[in-house]
């Protein structure tokens, strides 16, 4: 195992807090992780030891897919992926309404592409992931519009197809329900919390904390 470098230390509730750098033998990549000790451990008194693995990112997560064969990735889709509830009821209203529809993820285009092909989505953007001799490579492949899709990329694919329909941002409808989605959220006009996290629903403009989707409707009346 690679020894870890020191990246940063000082003093935190009168205990040290310490951030490591360290290449990764597991994802193959750099990451990074942080120690905090205690003010009794300072003192020299054994302490209980927390771990949790937290912060990677997309590109290191992914990392850790390689070798996994792509038919358990159809296997996950046909057993374990739902639609939330009211998906489905939701995009038929905005279809019959004229209004097309956008999905934009951090997930997976495996995913996305076959929920755009069973609602009938029309535009969608997500991380496609390498895949050789039917194994994920544990890389993403880049795309014409970029490589990760991340909080950021949401938010100018949001404004991207706003400029391709002709539409100003004010006239779009935003639905998330994480921190990563609040800059996509910011640039609508109406943004709406779906059973998100407390963060996420004090800046948005609408918030779903029970039932599907679909009570978006009794809102926009579509």
């Amino acid at each position: 195992m690679n020894e870890p470098t020191l990246i940063s230390a000082h003093a935190m509730f009168n205990g040290r807090h310490a951030r490591y750098a360290h290449r990764s033998q597991a994802t193959g990549t750099d990451m990074a992780f942080s120690v905090y000790l205690p003010p009794q451990a300072l003192q020299g008194y054994r302490v209980p030891v927390l771990y949790w693995l937290s912060g990677l990112s997309c590109t290191q997560r992914v990392a850790l897919l390689k070798g996994v064969p792509e038919s358990t990735l159809q296997a996950i889709y046909d057993e374990r992926l739902r639609l939330n509830p009211g998906a489905e009821a939701l995009v038929d209203a905005c279809k019959r309404a004229g209004l097309k529809t956008l999905l934009v993820s951090g997930g997976f285009t495996f995913f996305t592409e076959r929920i755009r092909q069973r609602l009938g989505i029309d535009f969608t953007r997500a991380n496609m992931l390498e895949v050789e001799n039917g194994v994920l490579t544990g890389n993403i492949l880049p795309q014409p519009w970029g490589d990760i899709c991340d909080g950021a990329e949401k938010a100018r694919t949001l404004l991207e197809v706003a400029t391709l329909m002709g539409i100003s941002a004010e006239q779009v409808i935003a639905v998330g329900d994480g921190a990563n989605d609040l800059k996509m959220m910011q640039e609508a006009g109406v943004s709406v919390a779906y059973k998100a996290k407390p963060t996420v629903r004090r800046q948005a403009t609408i918030a779903i904390n029970e039932g599907g989707l679909d009570r978006l409707l009794e809102v926009l009346k579509v």
